[in-house]
Parts: structure tokens; C-alpha cells; sequence
């Protein structure tokens, strides 16, 4: 049975009609937490392989094909899908040997081999090395010390990495090339289109609004438009390599101290977003892709941070909602929401909760690809509640059985207008009871 969950169907395209949202491995249901503990039961008693089979089996993402594992007379094999990268490993009953590649160095620079020696530092389980004329990471354990918490976050340390240092590697070398990369599913040309299409608007959208404010009696409302076209382009596009360093960059400037200015830290965020609306739509597309995944890219958060964000912004949108500033405090309300989307990995339920919420508010977005709206005619000005409160009810049914306290009071949801929906449907999430 479990070498039959582990298969590969290599002649399927595991794709979503519209990607959107990065990956999070904060989603585990009911029966992989199971398995977790019976990987660790099993690691207690000595069964160390088994141990090992049961933790991959509680890594593989229930729909998507992210992780393939083999054993054979006491051997095993193992593969692990991290967005452009593959980590690649063995083991025995001595010990367990994974690697992975990053990019391509035929000749050696000491400008990199400094960056790596100054990055393996910076890890708890993995090193770089040189394998031929490749830049690898690897991670090696004894078996009998290979409990299911130590895989996990070695595994996890050397994806994380292995795919971001992919990327920034090749960006600031321009001699090395990335490889070990041909996995990666390209996006139907015009889904590409699409994306790049709402991207620009978003953009152009936030800079009319910002064009109407007073730059420096309004910093704090600029700068959450400023962020929230970061989230949204984030959220939609799910991009990689060059744009999503782009994209986190800009929103680091808003954390430097470097900066005490806000008015100075709005400066530079906006001439970042002015900078990918104006880079070539062939450099956009190339960042678009189909990527699977199995480690977030973000850390785990509970639903208190979620509270507080939420609290923070509805209660700052008060003054602009009192003085006639409309469109600024419907996304002041959204970002409340898409910061903590943006910046943690969430509770799965939560994250199903933000896609209702976007494709409310973003329902034109939706449109190009379905020909329909599906829960906000914006045209109309009109919600279509049944749908909205139909899939609430099914992400409740669906998580219940994890989260047991899991409710969701769709009776207070107002549908008075956009902003009445986003402070109630916010103001309901930020009340959620995630215990087990």
C-alpha cells in the first residue's frame, strides 16, 4: 500500500486550473498527523526504516505529487520536491545520505566560495559542497539517530535553502547557471498573460489612489498600499527567481532601520513596484511557473498573530472609513489579512478562508479565467451569499475533524457593501478557534 501512495505518475500534469498563494506544509489532515505518530512510535522501538517510511509518508502532500520513497530489502531511496529543486537521497539501517543541486561553477570564484563557507554558518544541519563542477548541499545522519523532528527540520533547512540560494546564487554570479531545474511545469501561456495583465493594474491601480494623497499627511496609508500591491501580486502570481526576491526586498525596506523615515521607506518601496511594472513582460513570465512544493517558505504562526494584524488594521481604517476615504480603507481591511498571509505559514483552514475572502475582492481577476463571478459581481455590486457561505461551510466540514472547536458564523457577515464585508468576514477570522 504505501509504495503504491509513494508512485509517480510521470504522465500527469499536476496543475491547478489558477495557482495562487505560495504552498504552506502547515495543512496536514487528521490521518498524516497518524502518521506522524506512528513514525515516531516506530523510531522509539527501534524500527528505525520503518521510522523513515512512515515520516516521508506523513511529508507527502495529499495532492500533489511532492515526494516519491522507495525500500527494498532494507534499503530505501528517496526523492523531495522543493519548487525548482530536487533533493535527492538514500539509506540503510546505518545511515540515511541526502543531497541536492544547486547550480553549475566550471570555474572556481572566490567571491562564491566565500558566500557559501560565510552561508554554512548559517545552518544547523547542511553544508555546501563541490561535487565536479557543481555547487551541492548535503545532510548525513546515522539511522538510529534519524528521528522523525530531525528529518524533518534538516529536510526542510536544506530545501528552504537549496531554493532560495538557487536563486540568488545565479543572480549575483552571473557565471553560474542553474541546473537540476527540467521538473518545473510551465503555465499555459495565457494564464502568464493574465497574471501579468492584473499585476500591471494592481500597480496602476495603488499608484492612482496614492497620487490622490498627501505624501506626507498620509504616510501610513501609503505605505499599506504599497505593501498590500506586494501581497496581492505575491498571492496571485505565486512567482519565483527574480521577481519574488524583488517582491521580498521591497517589503524588507519597510523593516530597515537604515530608513527612519517613513515617507523616505514609501519612496523606495514605490520605486521598487515601479521597477517590475516596467520590466519586460518576457522577464515577468519566465518567473511564472507551476512549481510543487513540500516545505514552506515561511514559518508556522497561530491564528494570535492573524488576531492581532487584523486588530491593528481595522482599527487604523477607522479614520480614513470616517473621512470619506473610501477605496483606501477597503484595503486597509484587506491587508489586515494578506499581511499574515503574506509573512506566515498558516493553518490550512485559514488559508482557505483568505481565498474566499481575495475572490470576493478580486472577483475580476477570477473572471478572465472562469467567464463568470463567482461569489462578487462588482459590476452589480452584488454578492452572491450562497456560494460565498457554501464554501465556508465546506472548509469548516472539511477541518473540523482536526480543529474540533472550528466554527465559522456566517449569520454575521454583512453584505452592505464591500467594506462591510471585509470588516465582518475579518472580524469573524479573527476569532476563530484553532485548538485540536
Amino acid at each position: 500500500m504505501i509504495s503504491r501512495f509513494f508512485s509517480r505518475k510521470t504522465n500527469e500534469i499536476l496543475s491547478p486550473k489558477i495557482v495562487v498563494g505560495r504552498y504552506s506544509d502547515n495543512n496536514k489532515s487528521l490521518y498524516q498527523v497518524k502518521l506522524w505518530d506512528e513514525a515516531e512510535r516506530f523510531f522509539k522501538e527501534g524500527k528505525f526504516i520503518d521510522s523513515i517510511q512512515y515520516f516521508f509518508l506523513y511529508l507527502k502532500d495529499e495532492k500533489i505529487d511532492n515526494v516519491t520513497f522507495e525500500e527494498q530489502n532494507n534499503e530505501f531511496k528517496f526523492e523531495i520536491i522543493q519548487g525548482p529543486k530536487i533533493l535527492r537521497g538514500f539509506g540503510n539501517p546505518k545511515y540515511l545520505h541526502a543531497t541536492v543541486a544547486l547550480v553549475e561553477m566550471k570555474d572556481l570564484s572566490v567571491p562564491v566560495m566565500r558566500r557559501l563557507l560565510e552561508e554554512n554558518f548559517k545552518m544547523f544541519y547542511c553544508r555546501f559542497a563541490m561535487h565536479e563542477s557543481k555547487i551541492i548541499m548535503k545532510f548525513d545522519t546515522e539511522t538510529e539517530t534519524a528521528n522523525p523532528n530531525k528529518l524533518y527540520y534538516a529536510l526542510k533547512e536544506m530545501a528552504v535553502v537549496a531554493n532560495r540560494q538557487s536563486y540568488m546564487l545565479s543572480k549575483n554570479f552571473p557565471s553560474l547557471r542553474r541546473i537540476d531545474s527540467e521538473h518545473v511545469a510551465e503555465l499555459p501561456e495565457h494564464e502568464k498573460e493574465i497574471k501579468i495583465k492584473f499585476m500591471r493594474k494592481w500597480i496602476a491601480d495603488g499608484f492612482a489612489i496614492i497620487d490622490t494623497l498627501d505624501a506626507n499627511k498620509n504616510v501610513n496609508g501609503i505605505c499599506i498600499i504599497l505593501l498590500n500591491i506586494v501581497f496581492t501580486i505575491d498571492f496571485f502570481l505565486a512567482p519565483h527567481g527574480n521577481l519574488a526576491i524583488d517582491l521580498y526586498r521591497i517589503q524588507e525596506l519597510n523593516e530597515k532601520k537604515e530608513y527612519p523615515s517613513q515617507i523616505q521607506r514609501n519612496r523606495l518601496m514605490k520605486e521598487g513596484i515601479e521597477k517590475i511594472y516596467n520590466t519586460d513582460v518576457s522577464e515577468i513570465a519566465a518567473n511564472l511557473t507551476g512549481e510543487i512544493a513540500t516545505f514552506s517558505l515561511r514559518q508556522p504562526k497561530t491564528i494570535t498573530e492573524v488576531e492581532e494584524n487584523i486588530r491593528n488594521a481595522n482599527s487604523s481604517m477607522a479614520w480614513y472609513k470616517s473621512n470619506g476615504y473610501y477605496n483606501l480603507s477597503n484595503i486597509i481591511s484587506i491587508y489586515g489579512f494578506a499581511v499574515s498571509q503574506y509573512k506566515y505559514s498558516l493553518p490550512r483552514p485559514v488559508t482557505q478562508f483568505f481565498e474566499i475572502f481575495m475572490e470576493v475582492n478580486y472577483s475580476d481577476y477570477f473572471y478572465e479565467f472562469y467567464g463568470r463571478y463567482n461569489y462578487f459581481d462588482p459590476e452589480k455590486q452584488q454578492f452572491h451569499i450562497h456560494k460565498i457561505e457554501n464554501a465556508i461551510h465546506i472548509v469548516v466540514n472539511v477541518w473540523r475533524a482536526k480543529y474540533r472547536q472550528l466554527s465559522f458564523p456566517v449569520e454575521k457577515l454583512e453584505y452592505n457593501n464591500l467594506l462591510a464585508f471585509n470588516l465582518s468576514f475579518t472580524r469573524i477570522v479573527s476569532t476563530l478557534n484553532l485548538d485540536l
